[in-house]
């Protein structure tokens, strides 16, 4: 799931933000993109922090369902 911040005003001069992601079992997130990955089923709350020094920040909370374990396989190459 890919997320987005929407910074406000829109002429910021410094829009960048830090991804944060609740529960690191259940999902993980890219500081940078804020690409989420589902890890496991699972509640998990992600912020994305202003990094100019203002302290703003915004949250939003993600349901995470129907993941399948993800299985592995041994290939012997004879």
């Amino acid at each position: 799931l890919q997320l987005n911040a929407v910074v406000s005003p829109a002429n910021a001069t410094q829009a960048i933000v830090s991804w944060f992601v609740s529960d690191m079992n259940i999902a993980t997130v890219n500081s940078i993109t804020g690409l989420l990955t589902a890890l496991s089923d699972g509640i998990v709350t992600v912020t994305a922090s202003a990094l100019d020094g203002s302290g703003v920040f915004g949250s939003v909370v993600v349901q995470i369902s129907n993941q399948s374990p993800v299985l592995t396989a041994n290939v012997n190459l004879v």
